[in-house]
């Protein structure tokens, strides 16, 4: 007999005591909980017979000195970081400092955008016999006009079926906007040993690497890695391919899941460049987590206008991640 998908809202047992929704699957294989107060993040995802995918999952608590917040946060409207001064090979990275500027102003810009870091609203919820969805929106603020004074709307609707959990994001602005758009996806790692029978998979041929400043360099490095490549390997944990609009990868640990992430443009596909659609990877072994992190744009982008999409006026846009998880 078909069973519907459900979806609980509940209270957080964190500060101001936020409203939490747990979208499960049908088949109960699939469990996802987005907290559209804290950033309309996904703060938890659950596999049937695995248990927890995500670092911090649902820890709102203060991370410690240097600690990455975890969970899987949307980056808007920069990826990685913004410099107002566009470094160079003399340049000291300790004197560097985030923001950007253009000929009407200067504003400071956090590492991957402010999106993660103010509460959005949630706007509708749905349950059938496929899937569940829940519907999120963050519109300018006085708080967003601090980093950047455009008018807009982001919404996202997460959607969540017996094979993964889907994030689809539309940007609508009656102003020409330039941004990036992402998702920092840190998948939990158990321990040390596990990290270390972690294998990549991916369909991209090629990756960048990362600079002491954060931004990628553009010298093309030929990867070979549809078999698989341990986390040994330096550039896994550090690093940047480039997927193309139809690009995968996929994280395989031994006695876990398989992590299959991918992500595309599916509203004004023009303005998303295929070399842009990008999978960056981080991992620390010491804290045990791995981000294979959907990325479209580049940092520095907002600031250059190059690697970022220039949305014309009153132009929709709109972006999606995919998580599937096989194996379990």
């Amino acid at each position: 007999m078909p069973v519907l998908a459900r979806i609980r809202p509940f209270e957080l047992d964190a500060e101001g005591h936020p409203r939490a929704f747990t979208l499960t699957s049908p088949g109960r294989r699939v469990a996802a909980t987005v907290v559209p107060a804290l950033g309309g993040v996904l703060s938890s995802l659950l596999l049937d017979g695995y248990g927890e995918l995500l670092y911090r999952a649902a820890d709102f608590g203060q991370p410690e000195p240097g600690e990455w917040t975890g969970r899987a946060p949307v980056l808007w409207p920069v990826v990685g970081r913004t410099y107002p001064l566009v470094p160079t090979a003399d340049t000291d990275p300790a004197s560097l400092r985030l923001g950007w500027r253009n000929s009407d102003g200067a504003w400071p810009m956090p590492i991957h955008g402010f999106a993660r870091s103010l509460p959005w609203k949630m706007t509708s919820m749905s349950a059938n016999y496929e899937v569940a969805t829940l519907d999120v929106e963050l519109t300018d603020s006085a708080e967003s006009r601090r980093f950047y004074p455009h008018a807009f709307e982001l919404r996202a609707t997460w959607t969540v079926d017996d094979y993964g959990v889907e994030q689809a994001v539309r940007i609508y602005s009656r102003e020409a906007l330039r941004f990036g758009l992402g998702n920092h996806l840190t998948l939990a790692v158990r321990d040390e040993a596990a990290f270390d029978s972690i294998t990549l998979r991916t369909s991209s041929d090629a990756r960048l690497a990362v600079n002491r400043f954060g931004l990628l360099d553009e010298t093309k490095i030929t990867v070979g890695a549809r078999d698989g490549v341990p986390l040994s390997e330096p550039w896994t944990c550090n690093g940047a391919l480039i997927g193309g609009r139809d690009g995968w990868v996929e994280v395989r640990q031994a006695a876990g899941p398989i992590v299959r992430v991918s992500h595309t443009v599916t509203d004004s596909l023009s303005l998303g460049r295929p070399e842009d659609h990008l999978f960056v990877l981080y991992g620390r072994r010491d804290r045990g987590f791995y981000c294979p992190e959907p990325w479209l744009g580049r940092p520095n982008g907002l600031q250059t206008g190059k690697g970022c999409v220039n949305l014309p006026r009153a132009t929709p846009f709109g972006w999606k991640m995919r998580i599937d998880l096989e194996g379990l």
